[in-house]
């Protein structure tokens, strides 16, 4: 597939899970998740966070990692369920089931 192909492809899997997470869906008890942020040190690049899956579908999951202005981050890698070289700011994740998605906000200091 080609670049430009799979970025389309990532904005409307994002677009979907983003109007899905407005719907009373979002609440979906369907789906616990905790989330495990590392800060940066001295303000490098070097921030991270972990997802666990509680309770969900594991094998339809998938995990949107996007910055606070919804560029996502990890366009090619849906399936992992963590997310390296993080500097400081506001991100947002979306878990994604057959069954609901869930919109998550966290910070990395």
């Amino acid at each position: 597939m080609t670049r430009p192909k799979l970025l389309m492809l990532s904005i409307i899997v994002l677009l979907a899970s983003l109007a899905q997470a407005q719907s009373p869906a979002a609440d979906c008890d369907k789906i616990e998740v905790t989330v495990e942020t590392k800060n940066t040190t001295d303000g490098k690049e070097d921030g991270s966070v972990k997802v666990n899956l509680s309770k969900g579908d594991k094998r339809s999951a998938k995990f949107i990692f996007c910055d606070q202005k919804g560029k996502v981050l990890n366009e090619t890698e849906f399936k992992k369920q963590e997310l390296l070289g993080l500097k400081k700011g506001r991100y947002i994740l979306i878990v994604s089931t057959d069954d609901c998605s869930k919109k998550i906000d966290f910070n990395i200091e």
